[in-house]
């Protein structure tokens, strides 16, 4: 099929890293770039539907939505489930949690030491601080006041029983304040730093890339299923993809994958990089024999902890994110640092899906059904029973609070279930696959409930639901409830593994270079060595605005 177009550069994904990377590369007037996105491109944020607008929502994740990845994955030998990612103009940063949170800076200095020159804390900081315009603390040292992403926390939140609760049960078992998150001191009990604007995901395509879509060299091409990338030899020449369901393609001076943890390495496989085997198996010419495509799959595991107060609130109508406070600590005789954070959510299931009672009742009505297949979202949510149904409304009142594994062990692996492109591939995160992962788990439930017992959540007659005291007694049986109740945080990463050609395990260069061939880069979550502590939102855009000043180096 002949190319009908070409570009300089084509950025596959319009998530957190391809918009910081699209709108930056952008700026050169002289550079033409195109960026494909699966989903659709609904303009500003009060154009998206109330799943993506709303930063307290999940709704996006609810079966039959169209603004959503349906990838499932197993998550443990006996354990399957969905993991939704964003298909929209935004991505996944279209539908996350808005958390603003940068990681350690042993994170990246780690990264620099395994051979990765130019991504060390000291050198990928003035990236975090041009991305930002920190409305807390923009004057500070190592923060930004003047770049597209918004950053503030809400330190009124603390009126909040339930959180004024967590943080004096926190301080009163030694946890320290923590001021500042995205500091490079961050430890303890914080307010969390988010991008939300009055209760609206103010996503990266919203920050970067709409308000430049004017530009005549940038074009934002929406409703694209990218198939593969083509190749002359081993030089990446192009795209092809269907469009409404039309196949075109378009040429290309350099390919860049943005496209997440899951799509980036999908799409490298169905390319002809990856294990030769693999491909072979599947029907796929190998272009580059390349065995770590979709190995050292990592996420951030949690479990969330149920709990009822003997009162309702108040709790803000939806203007907050679903956890405004956060703990990050290290779990007892870990080897690693910071390896754990409780979040404490404000909200029920009920809000998250169907909406706050301050939204519009239309925006409601809309986040609840998406106005598409109530059927779908029944089978899905609750099988087509009406009785899992009503028992889920009777615990519309119970909250949870999320453990989460901030520094897994355990690695999973990405492997083509078909070489027909639109079969999704397997996923098997493996999960509590090394035993610390579920030591350090099990030590964080029984922190949540020695914080329960604490005075000020006993005056609001907390108590937990399905956990049971005889579980927290028995190693055994709090395992077995812990891989009962596991779930992803859906921060996958580490897929495209970044190093040196010296190192058999990297799948691109520090540049993003895709080992191998040329014309064809990866910019996006799936390069990590190691998943960044904290959530990777803000690394990712930090991601994109790094590749963006390797490529402007590279063509002055």
């Amino acid at each position: 099929m002949p190319a009908n177009r070409h570009y300089d550069v084509v950025v596959i994904g319009s998530g957190a890293s391809g918009s910081a990377l699209a709108a930056r590369l952008s700026e050169d007037p002289d550079r033409s770039v195109l960026v494909l996105e699966a989903g659709r491109h609904y303009g500003g944020i009060d154009r998206y539907p109330p799943a993506l607008k709303y930063c307290h929502s999940g709704a996006f994740a609810m079966p039959g939505s169209a603004d959503s990845w349906p990838f499932t994955a197993q998550l443990t030998g006996d354990r399957t489930i969905s993991v939704a990612r964003g298909k929209a103009v935004g991505g996944s940063s279209a539908v996350n949690g808005a958390f603003y949170g940068r990681g350690v800076p042993a994170d990246y200095d780690g990264w620099a030491a395994a051979g990765n020159p130019g991504w060390s804390h000291a050198e990928v900081l003035p990236f975090f601080v041009k991305a930002e315009t920190d409305l807390d603390f923009g004057d500070a040292p190592g923060h930004g006041s003047a770049g597209p992403m918004v950053v503030r926390r809400h330190p009124e939140s603390a009126a909040v029983p339930m959180l004024d609760a967590f943080r004096q049960a926190c301080f009163a078992a030694g946890f320290p304040e923590d001021p500042d998150v995205n500091s490079a001191t961050s430890y303890g009990v914080a307010f969390t730093p988010t991008n939300a604007c009055d209760g609206r995901r103010m996503n990266a395509a919203v920050r970067y890339l709409i308000p430049v879509e004017s530009r005549p060299n940038l074009t934002i091409q929406d409703r694209t299923f990218v198939r593969a990338i083509t190749f002359t030899g081993n030089r990446a020449d192009g795209v092809a993809y269907l469009r409404d369901g039309v196949g075109d393609r378009v040429s290309a001076g350099e390919v860049v994958l943005c496209a997440g943890g899951i799509n980036t390495p999908h799409l490298l496989l169905l390319s002809g990089i990856g294990p030769a085997g693999q491909l072979r198996q599947h029907g796929i010419d190998v272009v580059h024999d390349a065995p770590y495509v979709g190995r050292n799959l990592m996420d951030h595991p949690f479990v969330g902890v149920p709990y009822r107060t003997a009162t309702d609130g108040p709790v803000p109508g939806g203007e907050l994110p679903v956890g405004p406070v956060i703990l990050n600590y290290t779990a007892t005789d870990s080897p690693i640092t910071d390896d754990m954070c409780l979040l404490p959510a404000i909200y029920g299931k009920p809000t998250m899906l169907f909406g706050a009672r301050s939204q519009p009742l239309a925006d409601r009505a809309r986040g609840a059904l998406f106005l598409r297949n109530p059927w779908t979202t029944w089978q899905g949510l609750w099988g087509g029973s009406a009785r899992a149904a009503l028992e889920d409304f009777r615990q519309r009142k119970t909250l949870l609070m999320f453990v989460e594994l901030s520094a897994e062990l355990s690695r999973g692996e990405l492997t083509l279930a078909s070489g027909d492109p639109t079969v999704l591939p397997r996923l098997s995160f493996r999960y509590l696959t090394e035993p610390e992962d579920l030591r350090r788990l099990r030590d964080g439930v029984r922190l949540v409930a020695r914080l329960l017992e604490h005075p000020s959540y006993r005056r609001l007659g907390a108590e937990l639901t399905s956990l049971t005291g005889s579980d927290l007694r028995s190693d055994a049986a709090l395992d077995r409830w812990i891989r009962a109740n596991l779930a992803s945080a859906a921060h996958t990463a580490g897929t495209c593994r970044m190093g040196p050609s010296a190192d058999a395990t990297a799948v691109v260069d520090p540049r993003g270079r895709v080992h191998g061939v040329s014309g064809l880069r990866v910019a996006d979550l799936s390069i990590m060595p190691t998943l960044t502590r904290r959530g990777p939102h803000a690394s990712a855009i930090m991601i994109g605005e790094r590749m963006a000043a390797f490529l402007a180096e590279e063509t002055k």
